[in-house]
Parts: structure tokens; C-alpha cells; sequence
């Protein structure tokens, strides 16, 4: 009672070790080594951890995996400050519950799609990815799952890189706000249905040939149902006055540079 414990594995033998899937729990926080190098190419990778930071000033590390996600970060403060030093996780996709890297000077994400699937926070989804560094957001498409408020917030700056052909994505009312000194937004960003919100206190750039739309213009999404076959409800839908008020169209699109 009152001691941490800590458990050392080897990236070998997790790289060689032929697993469909590997979840990865840490309570106090995942510390990666320098030299890291996690490389399975048809390996689930799940995170849940309260930050993943890096064990020494400049670490290099990475997870290369079929799928990865993240989950329960909270920010914690880690013993590196990120001075130098590279995390990459890539993947297919990437989903995003929440999570919190630490100790890198840059962390980038690279996908087909980065999804902010959030974790519940009393009646509402809520997402976060908070580096300390620079961050790199490298995908066909970055975008929330329906009625999912994400947050992605960097210290430094947030880039957003093009990474293959976006495709049809099924969400909808879902928010997505960035939040760095420098954004500069050269890929795609999507909310159908929904709200991005993109803060830079210093430098704004919108890259020609970037999207960052608002637009659920060609899609069918499911969202909510009827009550009593004549009452559309959402599906996030909340009580007033102790009734849950029915929708009178669809939610409001919105795009805010700020």
C-alpha cells in the first residue's frame, strides 16, 4: 500500500510475438524508452494509460500497428520536458478516447482515419488529445464520431497533413476544436452535421487544397429516432424542464476561425 509498481516489456518481444491484439494498462502512465520501436502490421494496439511520455530527454520512439487507440489520458504532468525528441503511432485508424503525450517535441499520428470516438462525462462524449510539444496530424480525414466532442490542444503547434484519399464517413453533430499557438491546416478535417472551431493565438494558415467542412452534403447518416413515430429525438437528447425536447431539424453547421 502507498508504492507504485512498474513492469518492463520488451518491444521485441511484443513485436515478434505473433499477437492479434495487445492492451497495454497503465495507471500511472506508459514510458516509452529511447529507441522504442513497435512494428505490427496486423496487430489491435490499445493504450489506457493517464499519459504516455517519454522516459529521457530527446527520445525516439514509435507504434506501428493495424489499429490503434487511446484511452483515459488526463494530462498528467511527466518528469521529461519536451525539448527534442519524436513519437510516432500510426495505423489505419486511430481512435481517440482520450489521451495525453508527454516528453516529445514532436508527436505525430499517422492514418487512413483519425476518429475521436470520446469517453462518456456525465450525458455527454467528450475527447481529448493534448500534447506538450508540436503535434502532426497526418490522415485521409480527422473527424469526430456522431454527438463526440473532441478537443486537440499543443503547446507548440498543430499541423494537419493530407495522407491518402478521404472516404465516406458515417457521423454526425459531433464537435471538433483546435487549439495551438500555430495551426496550420494543409489536410482534411470533417464534422458533418457539426461544429469545428480552430484557436491559434499566433499564425492561422489555411493550406490550399485543405478542407475543413461542416458539410453533410452526399451522406446518410442515422441519427436519433422518432418518438411515437412523429417526434425526431437525438440521440444525446437531454431533459427540460423533465421532458426531452424533440428536434426541429437537423443540428446547426458551423465552421469558427479563430
Amino acid at each position: 500500500p502507498g508504492h507504485s509498481a512498474s513492469f518492463k516489456v520488451s518491444d521485441l518481444v511484443l513485436s515478434n510475438g505473433g499477437f492479434a491484439s495487445i492492451s497495454l494498462v497503465a495507471k500511472n502512465g506508459l514510458e516509452l524508452a529511447d529507441g522504442v520501436s513497435l512494428n505490427l502490421p496486423t496487430t489491435a494496439v490499445s493504450i489506457t494509460a493517464p499519459t504516455i511520455f517519454a522516459s529521457t530527454a530527446g527520445a525516439l520512439a514509435q507504434i506501428c500497428a493495424a489499429y490503434i487507440s487511446l484511452y483515459n489520458g488526463n494530462g498528467a504532468l511527466a518528469p521529461v520536458a519536451p525539448a527534442a525528441g519524436k513519437l510516432l503511432l500510426e495505423a489505419s485508424l486511430i481512435d481517440i478516447g482520450n489521451a495525453a503525450i508527454r516528453g516529445f517535441a514532436e508527436t505525430e499520428l499517422a492514418a487512413a482515419d483519425i476518429r475521436f470516438v470520446g469517453q462518456q462525462v456525465d450525458n455527454d462524449y467528450r475527447a481529448l488529445l493534448d500534447v506538450d510539444g508540436a503535434l502532426v496530424l497526418r490522415a485521409a480525414q480527422v473527424y469526430p464520431a456522431s454527438t463526440v466532442t473532441a478537443t486537440v490542444r499543443a503547446a507548440d503547434r498543430i499541423t494537419v497533413q493530407q495522407n491518402g484519399t478521404a472516404g465516406l464517413i458515417y457521423s454526425a453533430a459531433g464537435a471538433l476544436v483546435l487549439e495551438a499557438p500555430v495551426i496550420e491546416q494543409n489536410g482534411t478535417l470533417r464534422v458533418p452535421f457539426g461544429s469545428i472551431t480552430l484557436k491559434a493565438t499566433d499564425r492561422l494558415i489555411l493550406g490550399a487544397g485543405s478542407v475543413t467542412s461542416a458539410s453533410g452534403a452526399g451522406l446518410v447518416v442515422p441519427y436519433g429516432n422518432l418518438r411515437n413515430g412523429e417526434e425526431w429525438i437525438a440521440p444525446d437528447a437531454k431533459l427540460v424542464n423533465g421532458v426531452i425536447a424533440s428536434l426541429a431539424g437537423p443540428p446547426e453547421k458551423k465552421v469558427v476561425l479563430d
